[in-house]
């Protein structure tokens, strides 16, 4: 798996959700799966993992600008989502966030 692949694969996702609420539910799942297995203590994303091991170099351009990005997206997509579901009227608890 390459952190680029995972960034792209959330972006992608996230921009979609507009057009199917589905695909903002799986660039969750992908983000906290990424998180989970690809992110160090220190915040920066693994450049890749192997089946030998991971390759944990913080590399700017291929892991860490296209997560954050790809984050940032999902991120915005949740409050869009929640916004127009409080504009409805649900209330924030009726608002549950996989």
């Amino acid at each position: 798996m390459d952190s680029q692949c995972a960034a792209q694969s959330i972006e992608s996702l996230a921009s979609l959700s507009s057009e199917d609420p589905e695909c903002l539910d799986l660039a969750i799942k992908v983000a906290q799966w990424t998180i989970e297995n690809m992110q160090g203590r220190d915040g920066h994303f693994y450049y890749r993992i192997y089946p030998w091991g991971k390759a944990k170099t913080p590399m700017l351009h291929w892991a860490q600008a296209t997560m954050y990005k790809g984050l940032a997206l999902v991120l915005n997509q949740l409050a869009v989502e929640t916004d127009s579901r409080m504009r409805k009227g649900e209330s924030a608890s009726q608002i549950v966030v996989a």
